[in-house]
């Protein structure tokens, strides 16, 4: 695997987690009182990005 291929591999992972503690969030706000001031934020290219440098960060650590 390329160094390229690895980070895509890190990037789509970590863009699927960022998007599944989204859904999560989503689901337990419809479970709650649903007021809109507390609905989860969908998350943004930063959030992924974030996450994603965070991710590499751990996994290039000794």
């Amino acid at each position: 695997m390329s160094p390229y291929e690895l980070r895509y591999e890190v990037l789509k992972t970590a863009r699927e987690m960022v998007e599944h503690q989204f859904h999560a969030n989503m689901e337990l706000w419809k479970l709650g009182e649903k007021a809109i001031s507390a609905m989860p934020k969908a998350p943004t290219l930063d959030d992924v990005l974030s996450f994603a440098d965070k991710m590499n960060t751990f996994v290039s650590s000794k």
